[in-house]
């Protein structure tokens, strides 16, 4: 085999660490509402404040040699569309216990509507996982859930959800995915 030009030039892929579910204090870096195709989030990011993951997200960015690659350290809060509905109201809930949990971190701190004083806070933060398929392929990666105060964190009082499944294809889903009952043989099954 002749030797490549590039292979000097470039570097191997490095397998990238996984943040392992559990509780962690997280320090904000950045706050902003924005509009999505499904509503209003106020959009924080953050990264990890204390212990052996300290700096984990800024540090994937950094060593990251994706093209077009993303921060990952971004939570996503939804917001109410003051229709008063069920969901509005679960909503706001939400959004109300993860400023609970910002302002019970954060002595002396209110909230004020003003997002960009979030920045340079610290509070305690939920992560687990959720089930992804990307190119046929499925697997798992770490989210935050919500939002706790750093004392719960620190004394383990939190819970850690079990994990977010993708929800089971429907016949017809599969169908499109080019496979079907019709398709599968069962006449050499052991049973």
């Amino acid at each position: 085999m002749q030797k490549f030009d590039l292979y000097d030039k470039v570097d191997a892929y490095q397998k990238s660490a996984k943040l392992p579910p559990g509780g962690y204090v997280i320090g904000i870096t950045g706050a902003e509402t924005k509009k999505e195709s499904w509503g209003e989030v106020l959009e924080i990011k953050f990264d990890i404040a204390e212990g052996e993951y300290k700096n984990f997200f800024s540090t994937q960015f950094k060593n990251s040699t994706l093209e077009g690659k993303k921060y990952k350290g971004i939570y996503r809060i939804n917001l109410p569309k003051n229709d008063n509905s069920e969901q509005d109201i679960w909503t706001a809930r939400r959004f109300k216990t993860d400023i609970a949990a910002v302002m019970s971190s954060n002595p002396g701190y209110e909230w004020d509507w003003d997002e960009k004083k979030l920045v340079g806070k610290r509070t305690g933060a939920v992560f687990f996982e959720k089930e992804y398929e990307f190119n046929g392929k499925t697997g798992f990666f770490t989210a935050l859930h919500s939002f706790e105060d750093v004392e719960t964190i620190n004394n383990g009082g939190y819970k850690t959800p079990e994990p977010k499944l993708l929800k089971p294809k429907t016949a017809q889903q599969t169908a499109q995915d080019g496979f079907t009952d019709l398709d599968f043989d069962n006449n050499d099954l052991p049973f």
